[in-house]
């Protein structure tokens, strides 16, 4: 492992037998920062999964991530593959973590279709956002 980072790094196939109170612990241990306070274990585990690997790669999670947002923002058309069908989207708003699967044509949130993510933002937030924006796909710069 290239671990450099100051956490002791468990085994990937560890993560599915931990309680949420050990997800949660060992989350703001690796990210210095407490957990989203209605976060999920699976959101837990998936985050502390993604970090983890991230961090064996030799990566910074915190310039991977803007890595990602600015290869997003790049693409003026197609689809980009942190849009294709079956990827969530996940924000934390209010103290409240929400998720949007992609669908074929649209989004799922809360069982319900949506065609747009900006509907979704919207209802989530009471006031009018740019969906894409809102779920951090482009940034305030970019549009």
């Amino acid at each position: 492992m290239k671990n450099e980072h100051p956490v002791k790094i468990p085994a990937l196939d560890r993560l599915p037998a931990w309680s949420v109170s050990k997800l949660r612990s060992f989350y703001e241990e690796l990210h210095q920062r407490p957990s989203p306070p209605r976060a999920s274990a699976d959101f837990l585990r998936g985050n502390i999964a993604w970090t983890l690997q991230a961090i064996d790669q030799g990566k910074s999670p915190p310039t991977l991530r803007q890595a990602l947002i600015k290869r997003l923002n790049g693409r003026s058309s197609g689809t980009s593959s942190l849009t294709q069908v079956g990827t969530r989207l996940i924000r934390e708003w209010q103290g409240k973590t929400y998720q949007v699967t992609v669908l074929d044509k649209g989004y799922l949130w809360q069982d319900a279709r949506y065609n747009s993510l900006s509907r979704i933002a919207e209802k989530i937030t009471g006031t009018r956002w740019s969906g894409p924006r809102f779920f951090g796909l482009k940034d305030a710069s970019n549009g």
